[in-house]
């Protein structure tokens, strides 16, 4: 993990633990993760402990968690009644899928790329059978 004269580490004993030493750039990469419970139980180990021994981290996980129960209390946008539903429909295909959106946008780019690629697989395969004998049409000869 990090060397004894490392300055900005913390070193935590626990019984039936190993010492362990982190840094508190590593811990604040993961204090996130921590406090979603998205971690392991031994990194989870390490970071509860090191937040009881750290004021800094203590404090900026203390924010972090204070953000995500904002968050987690702030209602979802709604989109207006008085909406047209023609761009009702538009906002929620933007939102529920950009891609979708992309397309109808460029709709007409995309429609005459497909016909150009339909086109051109058919030449492809038409240019094919022609120049095999054995698929040779006779009556088109």
């Amino acid at each position: 993990m990090s060397n004894a004269d490392d300055i900005d580490s913390k070193t935590v004993t626990v019984e039936n633990k190993p010492e362990a030493s982190v840094p508190c750039e590593k811990i604040q990469e993961v204090i996130f993760d921590y406090l979603s419970h998205e971690l392991n139980n031994d990194m989870s180990w390490l970071v509860r402990e090191h937040l009881k021994n750290c004021k800094s981290c203590a404090k900026e996980a203390s924010k972090l968690s204070k953000t995500m129960d904002m968050l987690k209390t702030t209602p979802s946008p709604v989109v207006s009644e008085h909406l047209k539903p023609s761009i009702r429909k538009r906002l929620q295909r933007a939102i529920l899928h950009p891609f979708y959106e992309w397309i109808y946008v460029h709709r007409r780019l995309v429609a005459w790329f497909t016909a150009l690629l339909i086109t051109a697989l058919i030449l492809i395969i038409a240019f094919y059978f022609r120049t095999q004998p054995e698929f040779t049409i006779y009556w088109l000869k």
